[in-house]
């Protein structure tokens, strides 16, 4: 059986690039896409992977800082109780020191305001005693007896000349009292008007005997470890 179709004419050069052409422009389009859908890929990619990296670097600082300042807060903590420990015992111990100053020196303070107080009081026994002697010679001007009795006890012998001087008020009363008895025993009784009241004077040939108020007062003192002066009651 014969072939009834004609022959083919030959395919000028033209055409033949004219079919190619077409052949070839799905591939072409289809190389076009899938270039760009690859390279959109890639940018996408690259994108989700510069972000990933930003994230993961600003997550990692944050952690970083996070967990820093954690451990800087629990540094920070230790020290700071630590420092704190350290200014309280330092506390402590100067608190301990400044009130065992303060004791001694409370101490010493006392100590000294109890012995002022004692000499304020001995002072104001000795004016109150002063005042009281004042007051019982002057209501009672016999005690004056006793004291020459007293200062006559305290010589061993008595040499002539013996006088005994009194203020010109006792003198008399000494007199209307013992003296007889005294110029029996060889005294001799003068008034003076430079002794007050209270006290005599003894002389003999070779000693004086001091027994006015302000003698007898200066030797009181001295037993008491103070000074001071008899002070003459206003007249």
């Amino acid at each position: 059986m014969s072939d009834s179709r004609p022959p083919a004419r030959p395919q000028t050069a033209y055409q033949r690039w004219e079919l190619a052409s077409l052949a070839e422009e799905p591939v072409r389009n289809a190389a076009d896409e899938a270039a760009a859908n690859a390279e959109l890929l890639a940018r996408e990619l690259r994108t989700a992977r510069e972000t990933g990296l930003q994230q993961g670097q600003q997550q990692g600082y944050q952690t970083g800082l996070r967990e820093g300042r954690l451990r800087g807060y629990d540094e920070g903590h230790a020290e700071g109780v630590a420092q704190a420990q350290a200014d309280n015992l330092a506390l402590q111990q100067e608190l301990t020191q400044a009130l065992t100053q303060l004791g001694q020196q409370f101490g010493q303070e006392l100590a000294q305001a109890r012995e002022l107080l004692a000499r304020q009081l001995l002072d104001l026994a000795l004016d109150m005693a002063q005042a009281m002697l004042c007051q019982t010679l002057e209501l009672q001007p016999e005690r004056l007896l006793g004291v020459i009795e007293q200062a006559l006890q305290e010589l061993p012998l008595v040499r002539q000349p013996a006088v005994l001087r009194l203020h010109p008020q006792d003198l008399e009363l000494v007199k209307a009292a013992r003296g007889s008895e005294l110029q029996a025993a060889g005294w001799r009784l003068q008034a003076d008007g430079q002794l007050a009241r209270g006290g005599c004077l003894i002389e003999t040939g070779d000693q004086q005997i001091d027994a006015s108020l302000p003698a007898r007062w200066q030797r009181l003192l001295h037993s008491l470890g103070r000074d001071g002066t008899w002070l003459e009651p206003a007249a």
